[in-house]
């Protein structure tokens, strides 16, 4: 199997919200993410797992639910969490710090 991601990504200077995606081709989302961001972005964690897209997606569900959505109409990615929340919630649903 292939190692799939789950990412946490952080505007440069903001403390008060964080972007939570899947990636199949790691570092790919990221650096296209960091293209259309005039801030530019912080990758706050990674976790890798070995799974198919399928699994990805599920663990994508996983690390989102539940988190106070930015937008909830056009943006799916973006929390209003800081990434220092984002982060502990991550590993506590993980079980595991960040591993790439």
């Amino acid at each position: 199997m292939k190692k799939r991601t789950i990412y946490l990504l952080a505007e440069r200077g903001s403390t008060n919200y964080c972007k939570i995606g899947k990636d199949s081709n790691w570092p790919f989302r990221y650096h296209k993410a960091q293209s259309h961001n005039p801030r530019g972005l912080d990758v706050v964690g990674a976790w890798h797992f070995e799974c198919d897209l399928r699994q990805l997606g599920e663990m994508e569900r996983l690390a989102q639910e539940g988190l106070p959505s930015l937008d909830s109409i056009t943006v799916k990615e973006w929390f209003s969490l800081s990434p220092v929340e984002a982060l502990q919630v991550l590993k506590d649903r993980f079980g595991f710090e960040p591993n790439g």
